[in-house]
């Protein structure tokens, strides 16, 4: 919908304003002794988006793109960070540690997928013992 009045004082570039209900549901294991009992739960959340696109430069249907195409971001890179690469256990922060461990991830991620494969975590256990693979994914020539 346009952005009311209010949401204009607040953000003056504001056009267009979009409610995204979004639904999240996570699967898990419970081991109890020798039976695997699978536990879904879903969660469902409410936000709301501002662009300074008027409805002819984004219509519902490209918002909802837009808002699809940052959760494959999400789902893509910060997951894979998160969770194979424990980025958020890290303990540098000084300077700019942190950011630079965060471009050698991202680089490292990068090299694995345009090698063409998309298990990062299993990827990284086959390196560990294939230094053809290592010199692979970094295109370097053995050597001899």
């Amino acid at each position: 919908m346009d952005a009311p009045g209010e949401i204009r004082e607040l953000f003056p570039h504001v056009r267009q304003v979009a409610k995204v209900i979004r639904t999240r549901t996570v699967t898990t294991w419970k081991n109890n002794g020798k039976k695997r009992t699978r536990v879904t739960r879903t969660s469902t959340e409410t936000v709301y988006l501002v662009t300074s696109l008027s409805a002819r430069e984004a219509a519902p249907e490209h918002i909802a793109a837009y808002a699809r195409g940052h959760w494959s971001i999400e789902n893509q890179v910060h997951l894979v960070r998160d969770v194979t690469l424990r980025e958020d256990a890290s303990k540098v922060h000084a300077d700019n540690r942190a950011r630079n461990l965060a471009t050698l991830r991202n680089a490292e991620m990068g090299l694995i997928r345009q090698h063409g494969r998309t298990g990062i975590a299993a990827t990284i256990r086959d390196a560990e013992y294939d230094k053809h693979l290592i010199h692979a994914l970094l295109r370097l020539e053995p050597a001899l």
